[in-house]
């Protein structure tokens, strides 16, 4: 037990040594680097205008006509709508100034851009929508085509707050707190209905997020000749869609960030 107990203080002593950090010190360390984000559940993408309810005019006639009523094709009302989201990769630039209090622990305090959001898979898929008329005959609405994958953008002010423990030469571990302003947000993707060979263009319905939001950031970093290398996860606390948002669900974010930077 002596001997256990001997070594441990050894091994601790010898991570003080070599942490090599200088206490009672400021440093500014800029950073740069790529994001991958999703949520914590499958997102739902909605689409606007004439398939936002899965509608078809009452008195179909070839010649769609946006003040007519409207029909829902499988008589459900309910919207139509793609699940099954992906994650969506983007970039973050910023900046931390980190407090030294001695050779293990240090306290930061950044602020970062960061893009993020959630990828649907949807290029080259196709579905006719089928129902029947007001006259009980049974047909193709419309068909609806997609060209392009949708995204989900949004850009986000991250200001982490981090306890940083060196535990060996330059390797640190962190974890903090994280607030996140919603900077701006857009649904990226058109597709097209074609109504007996006449075709327009519709998008999806925006998200609405919420401008304020919360995150737990873990992570770990490792620093050589004042580059540091820094590796963390951003687990979302807060929903970030508001409650009057569509099917009021509760997605949170999740993003792992890589970033390199300098310690000046």
């Amino acid at each position: 037990m002596r001997k256990i107990t001997i070594l441990l203080a050894a091994i601790m002593l010898s991570l003080s040594a070599v942490a090599q950090q200088e206490p009672h010190t400021w440093k500014i360390i800029p950073q740069v680097g790529l994001t991958a984000s999703k949520f914590n559940k499958d997102a739902t993408m909605r689409l606007a205008f004439v398939l936002l309810y899965g509608y078809a005019p009452y008195n179909y006639d070839g010649n769609y006509d946006n003040n007519e009523s409207y029909y829902s094709p499988d008589g459900s009302g309910s919207p139509f709508y793609f699940s099954q989201s992906k994650a969506k990769s983007g970039f973050t630039i910023g900046a931390e100034a980190q407090y030294q209090f001695n050779k293990i622990f240090g306290l930061s305090v950044g602020a970062f851009y960061a893009q993020q959001g959630v990828k649907w898979n949807l290029k080259g898929f196709k579905e006719d929508i089928k129902g029947t008329d007001i006259n009980g005959e049974e047909k193709i609405f419309y068909q609806i085509a997609f060209k392009d994958n949708f995204f989900l953008n949004y850009n986000t002010l991250d200001i982490p707050i981090l306890a940083n423990f060196y535990v060996w030469k330059g390797l640190a571990l962190k974890a903090g707190l994280e607030p996140q302003i919603t900077l701006n947000q857009k649904v990226n993707g058109e597709y097209v209905i074609d109504i007996d060979g006449t075709e327009s263009v519709g998008n999806a319905s925006e998200y609405n997020l919420c401008l304020l939001g919360l995150s737990l950031p873990v992570g770990v970093s490792y620093e050589y000749n004042n580059v540091i290398f820094d590796l963390r996860y951003h687990l979302g606390l807060t929903n970030i869609e508001n409650n009057n948002a569509y099917y009021n669900t509760d997605h949170r974010s999740q993003m792992l960030t890589l970033t390199v930077g300098y310690k000046l």
